[in-house]
């Protein structure tokens, strides 16, 4: 999912590139697929309040009512990679919210 601007005001987000005859209805739960290493399997994003063709026709969009208030994140982390600890491999993507904007580190 991505900001928007106008959504913004409305405190959604937009889910875009979806394939004009994809099954989203309004009310599914959206969450992460897992397919990449960014984020992990089911993390839910969201629910769908309105789905909307692209003006170019090609595509149609997802209006997405985040799952948290957005607005009151502070600090997020997010588990890249939980193995033993003997193996110091545990990787967390911090963002932390600043006035100015948010600033993201990957920490060991």
């Amino acid at each position: 999912v991505e900001g928007d601007f106008v959504l913004a005001s409305d405190g959604c987000v937009k889910m875009p590139y979806l394939k004009n005859t994809a099954d989203v209805q309004v009310g599914d739960i959206i969450e992460t697929s897992g397919k990449t290493e960014q984020f992990p399997k089911g993390v839910i994003v969201g629910t769908v309040k309105e789905v909307r063709r692209e003006e170019h026709g090609i595509s149609s969009y997802a209006i997405i009512e985040p799952a948290v208030d957005i607005d009151k994140l502070h600090t997020v982390f997010i588990v890249k990679d939980l193995r033993s600890r003997s193996e110091h491999s545990c990787h967390f993507l911090s963002a932390n919210r600043y006035s100015n904007g948010w600033s993201t580190a990957l920490l060991p």
